[in-house]
């Protein structure tokens, strides 16, 4: 009997800080998208894992870099996030989306932190080729500068 309680203890505490540990990775991917650095620096020291998905499926480095946010994606990077990282839904990365944006700030950052500039997502686009559907002519110098083909 004794045994049983402790087990089950354990497992309320496992569990309790499963939970503890997504709302953190969620809270950091709120502020991400937000461009709130400050909240970002914070909760990356308390823990959050910078290269954490959602229950949305949601990245902060691929949602701060959509939403033009440089010193956040900045500070991600700096602190450990996977420059290549893909979402599952769409093997996007935050190259091809702010490529997609014509964020040209974030596609240097981006590039200068060793982004694959060929790079492809599951349907087969690259940086290059979003630039060039959404005519972010900037972006698309900058690419093909960098060896995109």
């Amino acid at each position: 009997m004794r045994r049983a309680s402790i087990m089950v203890l354990f497992l309320s505490l496992v569990t309790a800080f499963s939970v503890c540990a997504a709302d953190i990775n969620s809270d950091l991917i709120t502020v991400a998208i937000s461009g709130d650095t400050a909240t970002v620096e914070e909760l990356l020291a308390k823990g959050a894992d910078v290269n954490a998905n959602d229950a949305e499926g949601r990245i902060a480095l691929l949602e701060a870099a959509r939403e033009g946010h440089a010193d956040t994606v900045q500070v991600l990077l700096a602190k450990g996030a996977e420059v290549n990282m893909k979402n599952e839904c769409c093997g996007d990365t935050a190259l091809l989306w702010a490529a997609g944006k014509g964020q040209t700030k974030i596609v240097k950052i981006l590039l200068d932190a060793g982004a694959d500039v060929n790079m492809k997502n599951n349907g087969g686009h690259t940086a290059l080729m979003m630039a060039t559907e959404h005519d972010h002519n900037e972006v698309i110098e900058l690419l093909k500068r960098a060896g995109a083909k």
